[in-house]
C-alpha cells in the first residue's frame, strides 16, 4: 500500500455545497445572488470567489472531544483519501486548486482473514472494518514490545433476509458458449405462497439507538416479492389485495432475461431485475437482455396491472430511509440496500464445483441493508525489533470494543445539522466536548458508537470527485460499491468469477467488500507524534511534533530471561537430599574410624570378582588382599571362564596360566610383600 499512497498535501479539506446551483456551505461567508427570469434560475457570485475550505470554527468543534480521549484516537479530520487529485471550482476567479478524492485499487485484502496494519490503517478482515492510525513503533529496543492503544474505527454493519425465491437454470448444453444459461426460472420457495399479507411498517426516528437494518432488509424483500407477484399475476394489488394466490412451493415461473450467473456472486441496487420485460434491465454485464435461439420461447407475462420499474424504484429509497431531498441530520444515517444473488449450487445437492454442460443449478436471492458506524476500539500491538524494520514487524494481536466503566464516560458524538438536504451538503461528524453539546446546528448523542450520516449516491470511481470530505464520502461510496458487485460500475472483481474463494455468509461478504474498498481508498494520519490536527489549510498542527521527536508511550518491553519451573526441580531435589544423607553418613563413619582407606580397600578387594575366582582356582598362591600390582603379576593375567557349555564346566575352568614353575617361592614373595604392605598401613 505504501508505494501507491500519495504524499499528504497541505491543501487540506474542501466542501462544495450545491444541488443544481452553488449554495453557501455552513460557516462560510461567500455571497451568492440568485435570480429567476421566469424561464431560468441562475446564481451569481459577485466576487467570483467560492470558498471551499472548512471553516476553522467547524473544524475545531468536530474534534473538540479529542481532549477527553487517548492521544491515538483520530478525528474526522484525520481521515484522508489515500489517493487524490486537484480541481478548480468553476465559480472561483483566482483559479486556486483544491483537493478532490479519487480511487485506485492498489491491492485486495478481502480474503486475508486477518488483523493487519497497512499504510495509515488497521484492517480487520475477520469481522470487517478499518482503524485509522499513522503507524509509529518504539525505538531503541533490542527485542521489541507490546502495548495497547485506543483507535477510531469505521465498521460496516449488514443485515440480510432470505427472499425465499431462487433462480433455477441449466448451463448451456453446447460447448464454446462461455457462461450462458438456459431454461431460467424464478422458483417460489415460500416467498410468494407464504408472504405475509400485512404491509411492514418500521419507525426510523431513533436510528442512532437502532438503525433497524434487518427490518429495512425485510421490508425491501417484502416489497420486491409483492410487486413481482403482481407482475406475474400471482395475486392482485389493492383494492382486494391478495384476494387470490396462484402459486405453491416449488412452482416455477419461466424468465426470458439473463439475471443469473452460476459462476459469480453479484449484487444490485435495482430491485426490479426479476421482472420479465426486455426494457427492464440496464445494469452492466450481470443483468443483460441478450437472447439466444437456444433459449426457451420468450415468456412475457400479461402484466395486467401494468407493473414497471417505476414501481420498484421506491424500494431503495424506502430501505435507505433518506434520500438526496431529505435533511442532513443525525437521524438520516447513510444506509445502502440491495438485492444479493448468492453463490449458485448444484440442484442435485452435490458439492461439485465443476460447471458441466446440461447441469442444473439453483441460486438464492437475499435482501440486504447496510450502514457504517464509528466506534473506538482497544488495539493490542506487538513490535518485533529482531525482524524487518517495516510494517511486517508490527503485529495486531487483538481488537476489542473499548470498555466504559460508567455511562457518562462514553463518547459524545456530534453530527452537523445545517438545515440543508443531503443532496446539497455532506454533513460533518466527530467527537464533541461537553461544553459544545448545545452548539448551533449540532445534534449530539452519547453512545459507544455513531452511525454515520450521509447518502450513498454513488460508488468509488477512478474519476476525480468534486470535494474532499473523505470522513463522510468515503464510507458512503464504499457502501454503494458493495451493492454493485458484478456490474460495469464494479471497481474490482468481487464476484468470485475469477477467484471462487469468498466468505461463507452473505452479510459478511458485503462487510468484507466494504472493508477492501475502504482500505484502498482511505488513510489515517493520526499518530503519537502528530499532535492536535486542524486541517492544514486552516492552521498548523497545534503543538505538533517533528517526525524525529520522541514521545513517552507505556509499553511492555521484551528482554531475555532464563526462568525455571520449580515443579521440574522435585526429582533433582530428592536426589540431592539422598546424596547429602549418604555423604553425611560417610563422613560420620570416617570420623568414627569405620571408614578408613585401608578398610575400604579391604572391602573392595573382597568384593572384586577377579580376586574371588583366583582365590577359588589358586588357593594359597596369592592372598586376595594383596596389592593390585602384585596380584596382577601373580594371578591377574590368567584366563578363566564360567561358560557352562564347555566340557565339564560345572566349575570355573582355567583356560591359560602364567604361573611360573617356582610357584612356592612366588607365593611366599606375594605373601611377604603383602605382609609388608599391611605392616606399612
Amino acid at each position: 500500500m505504501a508505494y501507491g499512497t500519495a504524499p499528504r498535501s497541505d491543501l487540506g479539506f474542501s466542501r462544495s455545497c450545491e444541488d443544481i446551483l452553488p449554495r453557501q456551505c455552513p460557516g462560510t461567508t461567500v455571497q451568492i445572488n440568485y435570480s429567476d427570469n421566469g424561464t431560468t434560475f441562475t446564481a451569481e457570485i459577485p466576487d467570483e470567489d467560492y470558498d471551499t475550505r472548512i471553516p476553522k470554527s467547524l473544524a475545531t468543534l468536530y474534534q473538540s472531544g479529542l481532549a477527553g480521549q487517548a492521544q491515538t484516537v483520530s478525528s474526522f479530520f484525520d481521515i484522508q483519501w489515500r489517493h487524490y487529485s486537484y480541481a478548480v471550482h468553476r465559480a472561483s476567479s483566482t483559479g486556486s486548486r483544491y483537493l478532490v478524492g479519487t480511487y485506485r485499487q492498489l491491492t485486495s485484502v478481502l480474503l486475508n482473514d486477518a488483523l493487519e496494519p497497512i499504510e495509515g490503517l488497521i484492517v480487520d478482515t475477520q469481522s470487517g472494518g478499518v482503524g485509522f492510525r499513522n503507524h509509529t513503533v518504539p525505538q531503541g529496543l533490542t527485542f521489541g514490545a507490546d502495548w495497547t492503544e485506543d483507535i477510531l474505527f469505521i465498521e460496516p454493519e449488514t443485515a440480510c433476509v432470505d427472499t425465499n425465491l431462487t433462480l433455477e437454470f441449466m448451463i448451456f448444453p453446447f460447448e464454446n458458449r462461455g457462461s450462458s444459461i438456459v431454461n431460467l426460472s424464478l422458483v417460489d420457495q415460500g416467498g410468494f405462497v407464504n408472504l405475509n399479507r400485512t404491509y411492514p411498517r418500521i419507525e426510523l426516528t431513533d436510528t442512532q439507538t437502532d438503525p433497524k437494518l434487518k427490518e429495512r432488509a425485510y421490508k425491501a424483500a417484502w416489497q420486491t416479492n409483492a410487486l413481482t407477484m403482481v407482475y406475474l399475476n400471482v395475486t392482485r394489488p389493492s383494492p382486494n389485495s391478495f384476494s387470490y394466490l396462484k402459486s405453491e412451493i416449488e412452482r416455477h415461473f419461466p424468465l426470458s432475461t439473463r439475471v443469473g450467473s452460476y459462476d459469480s456472486f453479484t449484487t444490485s441496487d435495482r430491485w426490479g431485475v426479476l421482472i420479465d420485460a426486455p426494457w427492464a434491465y440496464s445494469n452492466g454485464s450481470v443483468f443483460n437482455t441478450s437472447r439466444s435461439s437456444f433459449d426457451d420461447p420468450a415468456t412475457f407475462y400479461s402484466n395486467p396491472f401494468n407493473i414497471n420499474l417505476g414501481n420498484f424504484s421506491d424500494i431503495n429509497l424506502i430501505c435507505q430511509g433518506a434520500g438526496a431531498n431529505d435533511l442532513a441530520n443525525i437521524t438520516n444515517i447513510g444506509a445502502a440496500c440491495g438485492l444479493v444473488f448468492g453463490a449458485a449450487r448444484r440442484k442435485d445437492g452435490s458439492e461439485s464445483l465443476i460447471f458441466e454442460p446440461e447441469s442444473w443449478w439453483t441460486q438464492p436471492l437475499y435482501s440486504c441493508a447496510s450502514a457504517t458506524k464509528a466506534v473506538i476500539k482497544t488495539v493490542q500491538f506487538r513490535y518485533n525489533s529482531t525482524s524487518q524494520y517495516d510494517l511486517k514487524a508490527l503485529q495486531i494481536l487483538n481488537i476489542t470494543d473499548k470498555v466504559y466503566k460508567k455511562e457518562n464516560n462514553t463518547p459524545l458524538w456530534g453530527v452537523e445539522n445545517p438545515n440543508m438536504t443531503l443532496g446539497s451538503v455532506t454533513p460533518l461528524w466527530g467527537l464533541i466536548s461537553p461544553e459544545h453539546e448545545n452548539a448551533v446546528n449540532l445534534s449530539t448523542v452519547r453512545s459507544d458508537r455513531l452511525y454515520l450520516p450521509g447518502h450513498p449516491s454513488g460508488g468509488v470511481s477512478s474519476l476525480p470527485g468534486y470535494q474532499n470530505v473523505p470522513g463522510t464520502d468515503g464510507p458512503q461510496s464504499a457502501l454503494s460499491s458493495a451493492y454493485s458487485i458484478g456490474s460495469s460500475k464494479d471497481v474490482t472483481n468481487y464476484s468470485g468469477k475469477t477467484n471462487i474463494a469468498i466468505a461463507p455468509t452473505t452479510a459478511k461478504i458485503i462487510n468484507l467488500v466494504w472493508t477492501d474498498i475502504a482500505a484502498n481508498s482511505l488513510v489515517g494520519t493520526k499518530s503519537w507524534i502528530s499532535g492536535s490536527a486542524l486541517p492544514p489549510n486552516l492552521a498548523k498542527r497545534d503543538g505538533s511534533l517533528s517526525n524525529n521527536a520522541a514521545v513517552d508511550v507505556p509499553v511492555t518491553v521484551y528482554e531475555h530471561q532464563i526462568r525455571y519451573r520449580w515443579v521440574f526441580a522435585i526429582p533433582a531435589a530428592i536426589v540431592m537430599f539422598l546424596a547429602a544423607l549418604i555423604g553425611l553418613a560417610a563422613l560420620m563413619f570416617a570420623l568414627m574410624g569405620k571408614a578408613r582407606p585401608s578398610h575400604i580397600r579391604h572391602y573392595l578387594f573382597q568384593l572384586a570378582p577377579g580376586r574371588i575366582l583366583t582365590n577359588f582356582l589358586y588357593p594359597g598362591v596369592c592372598s586376595g588382599n594383596a596389592p593390585t600390582r602384585i596380584w596382577i603379576d601373580q594371578v591377574g593375567r590368567n584366563s578363566v571362564t564360567l561358560y557352562q557349555d564347555l566340557p565339564g564346566a560345572t566349575e570355573p575352568q582355567v583356560l591359560s596360566s602364567t604361573l611360573l614353575p617356582k610357584e612356592r617361592a612366588l607365593t611366599s614373595s606375594c605373601q611377604v610383600e603383602y605382609s609388608r604392605g599391611e605392616t606399612g598401613t
